[in-house]
């Protein structure tokens, strides 16, 4: 297409996944510094109880581990944290891997704080690891606002190539119109240059009849209409050339204007395909057929944007859209009701036999002959 870079779709299509990946390596990484100070600052919890006998070490670490994994929003949503947590002379910690349980109360408080102090005093490494699972709620989230921002981009670099290919053809319109205009002038004009060459011969015709009579008067006037005679001959051959390349210049323009049609079918094609797939994606619990496509694309954009509202509500709740009138219910038709939207628009839908809603027609005030003839023969 004349408007519709290659390498602007391919950008669309490829930057998505670019920045998913770079998103979700740059989120990893911010996680891991947040997620590593918030462990840090909770892990160890109150040193008083520990000092004082009250709980191990291992057990208090691993019940306020526990208690942050639990109360983090982001685990569910498919964050997955791995914390290990060692003394400096390699002690593990945390996870447990010792037999037991946590909370399991220990017979002598003082050898409790004994142990505690002396792992303690080890001093403590933490380890955190970090991933952010793939298909999960935060990762298909992110992709889903690129890709919707991708088809943004793309969808105002569309209307924008189509505004200037419309353009552009009014302006081949308009200089058709003035080509063909000069021509007819021109064509008006070597008329009547031939019927003045017409009317010089007839004349230089008597003149030479009455030269004979008279030769040497009329030998001045017949040498004057030679000379206009060949004076409108060249300008009738000039004319004759500025209507030839007039007449190729018009066929050339009647070419492009053809190829800009051409161009015109594959971007409503590809507008509709892109309609359709994006159609089939949102709404999952009604049918659009192809007519209620082809429909849609033909609207402008306000009326698209309320005609997709009524669209969206059929698919979520039906019983809250207003209808209009019933078009069809007879023993042979099944029952099509009509919806009214923008003032102009229309759509036709009905329930089929599977009880699933298909949406069967969309137009306007203007197409509403043409869409009730379609669908009478439903």
């Amino acid at each position: 297409m004349k408007y519709l870079s290659l390498k602007v779709l391919i950008l669309c299509i490829l930057l998505p996944p670019i920045l998913y990946i770079i998103s979700v390596q740059w989120l990893e990484g911010y996680l891991k510094e947040k997620y590593t100070r918030k462990v840090e600052e909770i892990y160890i919890g109150d040193a008083h109880r520990l000092l004082g006998g009250e709980i191990s070490l291992q057990d208090a670490i691993e019940e306020n581990i526990s208690r942050f994994l639990k109360k983090d929003p982001l685990v569910p949503l498919g964050l997955k944290i791995h914390i290990t947590v060692s003394t400096k002379k390699r002690t593990l910690l945390y996870p447990r891997i010792s037999e037991g349980h946590p909370g399991t109360p220990q017979r002598d408080p003082i050898k409790i704080a004994s142990e505690n102090y002396r792992l303690m005093k080890e001093g403590m490494v933490l380890r955190l690891e970090l991933k952010l699972g793939h298909n999960t709620p935060i990762t298909n989230g992110l992709l889903g606002f690129y890709i919707l921002l991708s088809l943004g981009a793309l969808f105002i670099y569309y209307k924008k190539a189509q505004s200037r290919a419309e353009k552009e053809s009014i302006e081949k319109d308009n200089k058709i119109s003035r080509l063909q205009e000069r021509l007819k002038g021109l064509e008006h004009g070597r008329e009547q240059l031939i019927s003045k060459t017409r009317e010089i011969r007839s004349r230089l015709k008597e003149t030479r009849e009455q030269a004979a009579k008279n030769e040497e008067d009329m030998l001045h006037e017949v040498i004057n209409l030679e000379e206009k005679l060949q004076e409108n001959l060249a300008q009738q051959e000039i004319q004759q050339q500025e209507i030839q390349e007039l007449k190729k210049k018009i066929m050339e323009l009647e070419e492009d204007r053809s190829v800009h049609k051409d161009i015109h079918k594959r971007k409503l094609k590809a507008s509709f395909d892109l309609t359709q797939k994006r159609f089939k994606v949102l709404y999952k619990n009604i049918v659009i057929h192809e007519r209620a496509v082809t429909g849609f694309t033909e609207l402008n954009d306000d009326m698209k944007i309320k005609c997709e509202e009524i669209i969206h509500q059929l698919d979520q709740d039906p019983r809250l859209v207003p209808i209009k009138r019933k078009v069809f219910d007879g023993k042979t038709k099944n029952k099509i009701l009509e919806i009214i939207f923008a003032y102009r628009g229309r759509l036709y839908y009905r329930w089929s036999k599977e009880n699933r809603l298909e949406v069967l027609a969309i137009g306007t005030k203007n197409t509403q002959a043409r869409e009730l003839e379609y669908l009478s023969r439903l």
